[in-house]
């Protein structure tokens, strides 16, 4: 894409060294799910302090063909870490061809989600889950070819999973130089 000025494209690379990907791409696709070891349903409020405090610290990996059009099954998913979010991130990784969002943000506070490229995704790009997320920095991401998909968030009535490239439902986000490109709903929303 030659771009004329001063509309310039944005490029993102899909491919890194380290690849996770679904052992079966027509079937039963996998997920990363990073969460606390207790089980609580999603209703109940985190327990504090948490016990055994999880870091999750991602860079430059692949997630390929991951997600399945389910709730709470998403290529890269943080579940319910509390305010331990700030120990945590996901940076220069690429998510694509995910048959469930590219990253879901739930109950995790604090979390940087930098220089990501997510591309082709049923439903949202990267998205939070029920309002309580705040203060998580999504910085210099990009998202490509978001697709309204079937509902797969269960904790908000008001995501109906149109396909938006950044979909917040708490403002006390912070969002900076992302870019949404070929969306079916909106580019942030």
């Amino acid at each position: 894409h030659r771009g004329t000025f001063p509309r310039n494209a944005a490029v993102g690379l899909l491919t890194r060294n380290v690849v996770i990907t679904s052992k079966d791409l027509v079937g039963r696709r996998g997920h990363v799910h990073i969460a606390h070891g207790f089980v609580a349903p999603d209703t109940s409020p985190l327990p504090s302090p948490l016990p055994d405090p999880v870091i999750a610290r991602i860079s430059h990996v692949e997630f390929a063909h991951l997600g399945r059009p389910e709730p709470g099954v998403y290529p890269v998913h943080f579940h319910r870490l509390g305010n331990e979010g700030k120990n945590s991130y996901l940076k220069g990784s690429s998510i694509h061809h995910s048959q469930n969002l590219f990253v879901r943000v739930h109950t995790t506070n604090f979390l940087t989600v930098e220089n990501n490229v997510g591309y082709d995704a049923l439903g949202h790009g990267f998205a939070t889950e029920d309002g309580t997320e705040v203060y998580n920095f999504f910085v210099g991401n990009l998202s490509s070819r978001t697709q309204h998909a079937t509902l797969t968030n269960p904790n908000d009535a008001s995501d109906v999973n149109e396909g938006s490239g950044f979909w917040m439902n708490n403002a006390r986000n912070y969002l900076q130089d992302n870019y949404a490109a070929d969306a079916d709903a909106w580019g942030f929303q």
